[in-house]
């Protein structure tokens, strides 16, 4: 990962468990290394990942291509930003994917839109 790469959030601009934790991400970011922007206008702009898979989970772009989802993404979050740094536990120790991956299908289930997977309205 070179290190000036910058790296594009995307969210579910329809929910508002999404967003929150968009404008949390990017506000906690005091590197200015993440910029937020909802799946919908990303898809808007390009079509390169399909919107059906973006709707699925969360997805971190980076600037030289690198593109990680779901729990990998929360875990890319949170080597990048400096608040998070108590939580690098999850992702340093042996089961650290795994941890990442649990928080991350939790955090996901509490997600709050008739398009979100997973969330209360697929029940």
């Amino acid at each position: 990962m070179p290190a000036d790469e910058t790296w594009l959030l995307l969210f579910d601009g329809e929910c508002p468990t999404c967003r929150r934790f968009a404008d949390m991400v990017v506000r906690f970011d005091r590197d200015r290394l993440i910029t937020s922007v909802s799946l919908q206008e990303h898809y808007i702009a390009s079509q390169v990942i399909p919107l059906d898979e973006l709707k699925e989970e969360l997805h971190l772009l980076g600037s030289s291509g690198s593109l990680f989802r779901g729990g990998e993404a929360l875990a890319m979050i949170i080597r990048l930003v400096p608040a998070a740094r108590p939580l690098r536990w999850m992702i340093e120790n042996p089961l650290g994917k795994k941890g990442s991956d649990v928080v991350y299908r939790i955090l996901s289930r509490m997600r709050r839109c008739p398009s979100c997977k997973n969330g209360p309205f697929d029940r």
